[in-house]
């Protein structure tokens, strides 16, 4: 069973290191997954020191966010509003792209928040999405090191296998 994001849905605050407590017990059976985002939280940014070749204003990203997944996750069909890179620190993930021409063929117009499709490509519905059938997809497989562009308004659906770290920027 995969747990699939839930974009405005419950979510809970705790300690990265209570996170990696839960992360890492034995007995786990369900996947949990975090996001730090280092534009709306100060006091993870103070915590934070940037890479020494990012560090400098004429390049330092606009944005940064920090994945991290027990496995077994999947982020909802969506696009991003500028371009990024998503570098993989450890583990493995599969990303699935399709150009924003495909709107239309994905039913992002059905969808309750802006800027995701409503479509979860891995338990589609064909007679209730038949276009979706058609949509011509991208795959990725990234594992520790890589880092993949995606462009702007690049519809994309993350899958995370095994316990990830990620970056986005």
């Amino acid at each position: 069973m995969k747990k699939i994001e839930e974009r405005g849905g419950p979510s809970r605050e705790m300690s990265l290191a209570k996170l990696l407590d839960e992360m890492y017990k034995p007995d786990r059976s369900d996947q949990l997954y975090a996001v730090i985002d280092f534009d709306t939280d100060a006091k993870a940014l103070r915590d934070f020191k940037m890479p020494a070749p990012l560090n400098c204003k004429e390049i330092a990203p606009q944005s940064l966010t920090l994945w991290m997944s027990s496995g077994g996750t999947s982020s909802v069909l969506h696009q991003d509003d500028a371009d990024n890179f998503l570098m993989l620190l450890a583990g493995k993930k599969r990303v699935m792209l399709v150009h924003q021409d495909q709107a239309h063929n994905i039913y992002a117009h059905t969808a309750k928040s802006g800027g995701t499709s409503s479509v979860h490509q891995g338990s589609v519905d064909l007679e209730a999405f038949p276009r979706f059938a058609d949509v011509p997809w991208l795959s990725a497989e990234l594992g520790p090191g890589d880092t993949l562009f995606i462009p702007h308004s690049y519809w994309h659906q993350v899958e995370s296998e095994g316990r990830n770290l990620a970056v986005n920027l």
